[in-house]
Parts: structure tokens; sequence; C-alpha cells
């Protein structure tokens, strides 16, 4: 049996490995050049660590296990209000729940693909043919593609989604937020952070940092908006939309005001959306991870609890 999985993420990535293990020849195409690194930074447990235990790729996802001491909630301006301690956090969940980067995640289900699974790189799907006898797909280079099964695993905005159950405007629910993450170096934040992930919720807006390696600094930001942000194309009008909301300036070189350095540089972000279950006859066709309306399962976040019917594949 074929299958051809759109995304190699966490979601594709996951049900590669678990088709492999049945005997399946698994093809993904995932339209970035390159696996991915980065991405935030998970809270791992519940279904996603029972689902990496069942897949056999718990211990070397706890070798990554990031440190984290304490999570320090501050107002803003910088005092402590409350914290919580991450060993009795952990503890509350039996043992099983690590901080770990979504990157390291992906990298490491990556080395755990079987050798039957081919991964192809810079593909993306364009139309299909969706039958009871099977999927034909084409790919923007105009080559094609059959299989038995096809899985869309391709993120929020799914292009598997669209093809077989329609625009996603059926599916997408944007809930008044928009998001904003990537890394910078710094070892003078790294020394006020001094292990702790720090993170101030004032009305409407959340900010995040921490230390992820020696120096190295994550951040997000998360602001509520009614309206949806710009393309991540018009970088100009994204770094005016955040500077407004967050209302933050200083010194990109100033050692004492850091978040006026933060956004100063480029970064991932998007809107807050959720994506609702497909319904609907996919025939050969089916959808996982949020795609499908519910967090992978590997991601830790678990599913969403509404389910949805139809004839649809899940993972």
């Amino acid at each position: 049996m074929k299958a051809i999985i759109s995304g190699a993420g966490i979601a594709g990535l996951s049900t590669a490995i678990a088709l492999g293990r049945a005997g399946w020849a698994v093809t993904l195409l995932e339209k970035a050049a390159s696996l991915r690194a980065g991405g935030y930074m998970l809270d791992f447990f519940g279904p996603g660590y029972e689902a990496a235990d069942d897949l056999g790729g718990i211990a070397a996802l706890k070798a990554h296990a990031r440190g984290v001491d304490k999570v320090d909630f501050v107002n803003g301006t910088g005092r402590i209000g409350s914290q919580m301690d991450y060993e009795q956090i952990g503890a509350a969940a039996g043992g099983k729940l690590f901080p770990i980067l979504r990157g390291d995640i992906e990298q490491i289900l990556h080395d755990a693909l079987p050798d039957s699974a081919v991964v192809r790189y810079a593909s993306e799907i364009t139309s299909l043919n969706n039958s009871d006898k099977g999927v034909g797909v084409v790919l923007a280079d105009g080559g094609s593609l059959e299989a038995d099964l096809l899985v869309g695993a391709d993120g929020i905005h799914s292009a598997v989604r669209h093809l077989v159950f329609g625009p996603e405007e059926r599916f997408l629910r944007y809930l008044g937020f928009h998001t904003a993450a990537y890394f910078f170096d710094s070892p003078a934040v790294a020394d006020m952070l001094a292990g702790d992930f720090k993170m101030m919720a004032i009305k409407d807006r959340m900010v995040g940092l921490y230390e992820v390696d020696p120096g190295r600094i994550m951040a997000f930001f998360v602001i509520r908006d009614d309206g949806r942000a710009p393309e991540r194309s018009a970088a100009a009008a994204q770094g005016r939309l955040w500077r407004s909301r967050l209302g933050v300036a200083g010194n990109p070189g100033s050692g004492a005001r850091p978040r006026g350095y933060l956004l100063r540089r480029g970064g991932a972000g998007g809107d807050g959306t959720l994506a609702e279950p497909a319904h609907g006859s996919g025939r050969r066709c089916g959808l996982c991870g949020v795609a499908d309306g519910r967090a992978g399962r590997v991601t830790g976040a678990g599913r969403w609890p509404r389910a949805g019917a139809g004839a649809r594949w899940r993972c």
C-alpha cells in the first residue's frame, strides 16, 4: 500500500512513522526547502507524551528537553506577581512532562522515519483526482504521483483540505489575536532571566522570554486585535502593527531596554486561527494535525474536544 502525506511537520512525520511500521510505503511532500528549525517551546505532556511513547520516541525527545526552573509572571514594570515551580508542575503530571522546542521534535521524528519513507522538499500539491480506487496528485513542478491514501498534514491553511473539502473560509475561525516568535542572541538578557521563564501578561498583551541555549533567547508575543494581521510578505506593515499595539520603543543596542531591541528583529508570526473539522466524504483522502481542527497528538497539546462527523481518516 502507498500513501502520500502533504506536510512534513510533526503531524506528517508522526503519521509517516506509524504507516511505515504498518507496512506502507510513504512519500512526504513538504513545501519548505528543508527541514525547519526553531519554533515555540512546548510543554510536552498528556496525549502527546502517550503518542510519542507509542511511536518509541519518548527517550530521544527527553534527551532534548530544555531546562526551566520557574515560570515567573511579571507585570508591565517587570515586577514578579506570582511564580510556578516547573518541577512541581512535572510532579503533578506524574513526571510525564518536559519542555522542548518544536524544531527539536521535528528533527527527532525525521531521524526516526523508516527506510520505506521518502521526503521530497520544495514540493506541493496543486490538484488531485480522488476516487474509490485511489488518489492521484499533480505537483507544482509538473510531476505526478499516485497512491492508495492521501493525508493532508499541511497546517492551518491546508491545501489538501481546500482541494478535497472546499475553501478554507468554511473551516477557519479567527480567534481575535496575533502571535509572533523568534530567536535572538543576548547574554545580557540571559543574565536577567537567570534560568527562569519570564511571562508578562497584561490586558490584551502577552510577552514571553526564555533561554534555550547559552545566550540564545526565544521570544514570543501575543496581542488581542479584532482585525487580521498584514500578510507575512508585508514586513513593514507587520512591524508597525506590533510596535503600535505593544507600545515599546528603545535603543536596539541598549541592554537596559531589551524589549525595544526585540521588536526590531524579524520573526515568524500569524493570526490566532482555529480550523474547524472538515466534514464530508474524503474517499481516499484525510486530514491530521491542525489541518483537521485539532492539534497533532505529538505536539503535546492533545485534541480539540469536539469530534467531527463524516467519512474522513484521522490520525
